[in-house]
């Protein structure tokens, strides 16, 4: 099925999501709004990549990097066709490309949105 997922009321991107053992995952095109959040994205995901370094200077920015991309996880939504809000534990934006548009990956809603 295909999802719009929203942040502050504006849909950012779409995906077609398909769950598997409690957890959906797609690869979302992106929409026009998505350069509001772009930069705090790709901050995010840059965190993961970064967990090895154990550097005190390293774990001070990481901290602040989980503290941002927790908020953005809050403040996204994913809404079905009909746009009703769909229930989610989380929604995680990862952007790991250079590449425009950017290839997105969501995931982490719950097993009962194709339900």
């Amino acid at each position: 099925m295909r999802y719009s997922i929203i942040h502050h009321g504006v849909a950012v991107g779409t995906v077609e999501l398909a769950v598997e053992g409690g957890k959906a995952k797609g690869v979302v095109s992106v929409l026009p709004a998505y350069e509001t959040i772009k930069t705090l994205v790709r901050r995010a995901t840059s965190v993961v990549s970064q967990v090895r370094d154990h550097s005190k200077l390293a774990r001070s920015d990481r901290r602040e990097r989980f503290r941002e991309a927790a908020e953005l996880t809050r403040e996204l939504a994913l809404c079905d066709e009909s746009g009703h809000t769909v229930p989610s534990d989380y929604i995680v934006l990862r952007d790991t490309s250079d590449e425009e548009p950017p290839m997105l990956t969501a995931m982490g809603v719950r097993d009962d949105v194709n339900g």
